[in-house]
């Protein structure tokens, strides 16, 4: 028996190491295909709203195939739709919340990736990690130790002191400048109609510019902003899903029938916003829904899926800190790919912070184990104590007992 638990443990760890990997894969891959489908003002000419519906579309394909698949295996597909009640409508409804909360941080994650470099994007989604605990402490009631907690506040004060190296390019007057010529060049382009794309304005990004003088202003915050709730939308989102997908008999059913829900709810949202907004229905309809694609846009569809299914089966087998815990080795994945491949730059500032950031996500990470440890070996030092009493006490009985029957053949005498 011992060697095959042996082996059942070791297919269990490559199976989370290959899990673990391709969601790295999958999200690097994502954060750098959503920058190189931007244009050269970090705008998309594309909607972003049209790749995420369509990524939304191929995992419901996915799964709804599997899942016919897996219902004409075990019964009669003709039967199962037959005995389709309004509990199973009931039982529907749950799923359109993890399937509003992941259709806003799919939208965002573009507006996201638009106002910073791809290496501050990962560094700065680790405000995931901070909102994730606090979700953990209010939901699901989970204790954390004091160094978790000390952690957690350096690494919110770590990666805060990183947006000096967002503000000290002043982008935020950049930003201002550029958008005021395109808005000029635009009055000379309105014949092209709502097909026409912003034409890029060149501008002098070597040259040195006096910063000392630039006021930071409630708008230069807007990009952080968008993270932090991206962040707390995406951790409510994943906590929200892991918990129905394991909650009383849900473990038992297929995750594809689980999936083919969410992804549902997935579609719909996105298809609403769509015909709602009115700028975006009109586009669609005068342009497609391919208007603006480049192959990175294409391969972000097919990318955009392949995480979301992947995501699915951590949060389903794994758990979240697993999910957290691999976006931690995404996070140096992409920063070097960013410095090789994007011609990132960063600064002395940039070196010092980034190593604290990850150095930090480590003490958190061990300090829970440890506690984790402690807690074990506490348990199991009272089991004993109680066996070892356990045990005292009969070997007293036992003695005491010797001495009474004793006591009484003396009394007989």
């Amino acid at each position: 028996m011992a060697p095959a638990s042996a082996e059942s443990d070791f297919s269990s760890q490559v199976k989370t190491v290959l899990l673990g990997l391709t969601f790295v894969a999958f999200a690097s891959s994502r954060i750098l295909l959503t920058k190189l489908s931007s244009n050269d003002s970090n705008q998309f000419d594309y909607l972003p709203a049209t790749v995420v519906v369509f990524s939304e579309a191929l995992k419901l394909l996915v799964c709804s195939t599997f899942s016919i698949n897996k219902i004409y295996k075990e019964n009669n597909i003709k039967q199962y739709f037959q005995s389709f009640s309004c509990e199973d409508l009931i039982i529907l409804w749950p799923w359109s919340i993890p399937g509003f909360l992941y259709f806003v941080d799919n939208l965002m994650t573009f507006y996201v990736v638009a106002s910073f470099e791809t290496a501050m994007v990962v560094l700065f989604n680790n405000f995931v990690i901070i909102s994730t605990s606090i979700l953990f402490r209010i939901i699901l009631k989970h204790r954390f130790s004091r160094i978790q907690w000390a952690v957690l506040f350096i690494l919110f004060l770590s990666i805060v002191s990183l947006s000096k190296e967002h503000f000290s390019k002043c982008t935020a007057k950049d930003s201002v400048k550029r958008s005021t010529e395109l808005a000029s060049l635009q009055a000379d382009y309105q014949e092209d109609g709502i097909c026409y794309i912003s034409p890029v304005v060149e501008t002098d990004t070597t040259s040195e510019r006096d910063c000392s003088n630039h006021e930071v202003t409630i708008e230069d915050f807007y990009g952080f902003f968008l993270i932090l709730a991206q962040c707390f939308i995406a951790s409510s989102a994943n906590v929200y899903n892991e918990k129905i997908f394991k909650q009383g008999d849900a473990f038992e059913e297929s995750i594809y029938i689980q999936n083919s829900r969410l992804y549902l709810f997935g579609v719909i949202f996105n298809c609403l916003i769509l015909m709602i907004r009115t700028d975006y229905r009109n586009k669609v309809i005068s342009c497609g829904l391919f208007h603006g694609f480049n192959w990175y846009a294409f391969l972000l569809i097919f990318d955009n899926a392949a995480l979301g299914l992947t995501i699915s089966l951590v949060l389903k087998y794994r758990d979240n800190m697993f999910h957290i815990m691999c976006s931690q080795l995404n996070t140096v994945f992409v920063i070097s790919a960013s410095i090789i491949f994007t011609n990132f730059q960063p600064s002395i500032h940039f070196f010092l912070q980034a190593p604290i950031v990850l150095l930090a996500i480590f003490i958190y990470h061990n300090a829970k184990k440890e506690s984790v440890e402690r807690v074990e070996n506490y348990q199991l030092e009272n089991i004993s104590g109680r066996r070892t009493s356990a045990s005292s006490q009969r070997m007293l009985i036992q003695e005491d007992g010797g001495r009474l029957s004793a006591g009484s053949e003396d009394d007989m005498c």
